[in-house]
This record gives structure tokens, sequence and C-alpha cells, in this order.
């Protein structure tokens, strides 16, 4: 014979593991913003040397935007 679980444990086990989940993707979400950050960060501070180290009508800006 099988062991039926009351409703409000089954209840609590459902609520546990919505929990458990919803604990995971805010993990992935927190790590997949911090990394966009870190990328475009590290764009802006390449596009701002470039700016720098390029000469005046080089239209490096033009280029890398299309």
């Amino acid at each position: 014979m099988s062991k039926r679980l009351p409703n409000i444990e089954y209840s609590n086990w459902i609520k546990s593991l919505k929990i458990k989940i919803q604990k995971a993707q805010n993990k992935v979400t927190f790590s997949i913003n911090s990394q966009l950050l870190e990328l475009y960060w590290e764009l802006g501070r390449e596009l701002a040397l470039r700016q720098k180290t390029t000469n005046w009508g080089s239209n490096y800006m033009d280029l890398t935007a299309k």
C-alpha cells in the first residue's frame, strides 16, 4: 500500500519547492545582470580609450555602430 501525504503536508512541500525554484531563478537573474553590467562597462571603457587614441575623422565610431 502506498502512503498518501496529508493535504497540508503536500501543500507545504509544494510551497517549499516553489520557493527553491524562485531562489534559483533570482540567482540566475542576478548573475546574468552582473555579467551584462561588466560587459557594458568594458565596452564603454574600450570605446572611450579608442576615442582618445584614434585620429580625428577616422570614423571608427560610425564603423563600430554598423
